[in-house]
């Protein structure tokens, strides 16, 4: 063999030399990408882990009570009887219109008629009567505070309570609907993301990395917005209150599915291989994409808020049919995808146990622009401040409005001896909402005595709420509620004052704040508002009402002389709730009762609930408070339903 030979041969060992190292880096950078995917999915849920060892000393302590065991996840029908602490009503605080005294003996012994049981909405917001003597209603006092058997509910204080300095910096509002904390949320999910995608791996490059990183991140997506998962068990928090981690790691997916997809498109347009590479695995990528980019631009804000309905039914259908098609691309993605697939299916089938099919009775407020829906035959099941989602099976409704569904906070109290069961309060903000307050109305006008309207409705849940917090665990408590949003106060305060009678309740000050635009606004609700003060009177709980309006009113306007005289504790003033100041008023007077007491108060629960701008404004009166206040009150607790995605 000559030379030239021996050098040709040598060089083509070199190469092939070459060519296998470069081969087998390739694999082990290929190897590690996918092994940083991997660790990414354990970090993820260590986190989780961390964030639910944080709630578990909150988890332990209210699982220590039946009661919580049994409400918060089914409803259902019971049969209630009643307390003997209901047995009488209660001291005359009601307003001229709303006492009746007659004259029935011949000693002409005076009688009251207050409303027999006043922890619900009645129905036609009309008192009902049954009579008492003034004597009786004395002794009721007295039966019902030496009968009572206390059993305080014991109390954990969260995190934010024993950090508050650094619980109200994350607090503070970035924008709208966004605080310090969920931004930090979102950097700390976007730097992991960052660093799996391009350490050892370049995504101009390295087309299928970004896939896998998507397909892995499925999972985190589909558990984030299913109604019914493990993470909202665990750390305490609804899913609503997830829903913009759920549109951030969606964001995500979309962007490094677009990076996979859109890499290898370029590839074969430059490469005039676009033909030959259209084979059915790549179609049915691109019918992935296609699905992950409807998912992505029909849910931006602009569509939520103006087609709901279309968005709605985008998102499922494109969610219903990307899963299939990944599979169907790439079988090596079917872990992730099955193991979403599964956090779906539980959701679906835990759903299906807790839909219920039931008779309403709708009945218009016009005052209120409301349409208060009544679901008598079920009476259980949830927590104060929850909410279901309701669909009213009925043509009138429209060509898909029949198959709508929307969430609404229950206003009443679970277990209520009054067989109201459930009831919503529904604002007519939409065509659905719109639809339903004709057909209630309708109804009124064209039958006699303005009967209300009988519909099928299918119902689901309850869902959120205010997690592994009892508030009844609390000392103080400030409820805060703009507009149509007045009906998570009320289910919390009606739940407290129920608790209070019957012993279960630490709560010994509550502040009912409610803002409307106009004083009318007030009179469909006054009955209620007036016996709860009723009810509150033969608690162990100081209740006061406040309600405030912001549309300046004319001269020759007859509804604050239809509202006046207001019963003992309520106040209606005109202008924006001076929440500072009331906040300030609760923690003085908790602070006040506990002073005789041999323990410390257990802090005051402040909840909101109402457009976003109150919530960011409750949230700045709570930050304002000393920390040597928030100490000596034993610290303060915000919870807040806000209107919005």
């Amino acid at each position: 063999m000559s030379t030239a030979d021996y050098s040709t041969a040598a060089g083509s060992a070199s190469i092939g030399t070459s060519a296998f190292a470069s081969a087998d880096s390739s694999a082990q950078r290929a190897e590690l990408a996918t092994n940083l995917i991997y660790y990414s999915g354990l970090l993820l849920l260590g986190i989780v882990g961390v964030f639910f060892l944080l709630a578990l000393p909150r988890v332990a302590v209210r699982f220590t009570r039946w009661s919580e065991l049994t409400e918060g996840l089914f409803l259902y029908s019971t049969t209630t009887k009643k307390s003997a602490h209901d047995a009488y009503p209660l001291s005359p605080v009601y307003p001229p219109a709303h006492v009746f005294i007659r004259s029935k003996r011949a000693d002409d012994e005076k009688t009251l008629s207050p409303p027999e049981d006043a922890s619900d909405i009645e129905d036609d917001y009309a008192l009902e009567t049954k009579r008492i003597s003034m004597y009786d209603i004395s002794k009721a006092h007295d039966i019902a505070r030496v009968d009572r058997r206390y059993q305080y509910p014991v109390h954990m204080p969260a995190l934010s309570t024993l950090f508050p300095g650094t619980s109200s910096f994350l607090a503070r509002t970035v924008r709208q609907g966004y605080s310090i904390g969920k931004v930090l949320m979102l950097l700390a999910y976007t730097g992991l993301m960052l660093a799996v995608g391009l350490v050892q791996s370049n995504p101009f490059t390295d087309y299928n990395h970004s896939g896998e990183l998507a397909c892995a991140q499925i999972p985190v997506v589909v558990v984030l917005a299913v109604k019914n998962n493990v993470i909202t068990w665990l750390i305490g928090h609804g899913y609503e209150k997830l829903n913009y981690l759920h549109r951030w790691a969606g964001r995500a997916v979309v962007l490094a599915v677009n990076i996979h997809s859109l890499g290898y498109i370029h590839e074969w347009f430059i490469n005039g291989t676009v033909r030959q590479n259209l084979t059915p695995d790549i179609i049915w990528g691109l019918v992935a994409l296609a699905c992950m980019d409807v998912l992505f631009f029909f849910s931006l804000r602009a569509v939520r808020e103006m087609f709901y309905q279309f968005f709605f039914t985008s998102h499922a259908l494109a969610a219903i049919i990307v899963l299939p098609a990944i599979c169907l691309h790439e079988s090596a993605t079917n872990a992730y995808i099955f193991i979403a697939v599964g956090f779906y299916g539980f959701d679906r089938l835990l759903r299906l146990f807790q839909a219920r099919l039931a008779i309403a009775r709708l009945h218009t407020m016009p005052e209120l622009g409301m349409v208060r829906v009544t679901i008598p035959s079920v009476n259980a099941g949830w927590r104060a401040g929850q909410h279901l989602r309701i669909k009213v099976l009925s043509t009138s409704m429209g060509l898909t409005g029949w198959v709508e569904s929307h969430p609404f906070t229950i206003a009443s109290v679970s277990k209520c001896s009054s067989g109201k069961g459930i009831v919503l309060l529904i604002r007519k903000v939409g065509d659905w909402s719109n639809k339903l307050y004709s057909l209630a109305q309708r109804v009124e006008y064209s039958e006699a005595g303005g009967a209300d309207r009988q519909v099928r409705v299918l119902i689901d849940g309850p869902y959120g709420g205010s997690g592994h917090a009892v508030f009844a665990s609390f000392s103080g408590a400030v409820f805060v509620g703009g507009g149509s949003g007045i009906t998570y106060p009320l289910s919390v305060v009606q739940d407290l004052v129920h608790k209070s009678i019957a012993g279960s309740s630490r709560v010994r000050v509550i502040e009912l704040v409610w803002s409307v635009q106009d004083p009318s606004a007030l009179m469909p609700l006054m009955p209620l508002f007036t016996t709860l003060l009723a009810r509150a009177e033969r608690s162990d709980a100081q209740l006061r009402i406040s309600v405030s309006y912001t549309r300046a009113i004319s001269p020759d306007n007859t509804v604050l002389d239809r509202l006046l005289p207001l019963p003992m504790g309520m106040t209606l003033t005109a202008g924006r709730p001076r929440i500072a100041k009331i906040l300030d008023r609760v923690v003085d007077r908790t602070c006040e009762l506990w002073k005789a007491s041999p323990t410390l108060p257990a802090g005051v629960v402040v909840g909101v609930c109402g457009p976003a701008g109150l919530g960011e404004e409750v949230g700045r009166c709570v930050a304002g408070v000393s920390t040597e206040r928030r100490k000596s009150v034993g610290g303060i607790e915000l919870h807040e339903e806000t209107f919005g995605w």
